[in-house]
């Protein structure tokens, strides 16, 4: 039997879980989910993207800060290589309507 460390939440240590998603991270891709609004408009604010840039963003995850930069810029090309990353991305950017610029 595999023993898992949990965190105080009693959610696997290495997971991401909020009303929307759960997921279990995969460490060979070095997945970090961003999810401090306050840390995605700074980096929004200092990137200096005017409305007509391409933006590539490598790793978007779950789109937090794709769904910020989608409101800068004139596009954007998402890399992502986990398959259930890119459909939350994807899902997210066609309910906010940005299919358009994705």
């Amino acid at each position: 039997m595999v023993e898992r460390k949990v965190n105080s939440q009693g959610q696997p240590v290495g997971s991401f879980s909020d009303k929307n998603y759960n997921f279990s991270f995969d460490k060979s891709f070095g997945q970090h989910i961003l999810k401090n609004p306050l840390v995605v408009q700074q980096i929004v604010e200092k990137s200096g993207i005017k409305s007509t840039d391409v933006i590539l963003e490598i790793g978007p995850g779950t789109g937090n800060l794709t769904a910020a930069l989608m409101e800068r810029g004139k596009k954007i090309i998402a890399v992502e290589v986990d398959p259930r990353m890119v459909a939350e991305v994807t899902k997210r950017v066609n309910i906010m309507g940005y299919q358009h610029k994705f």
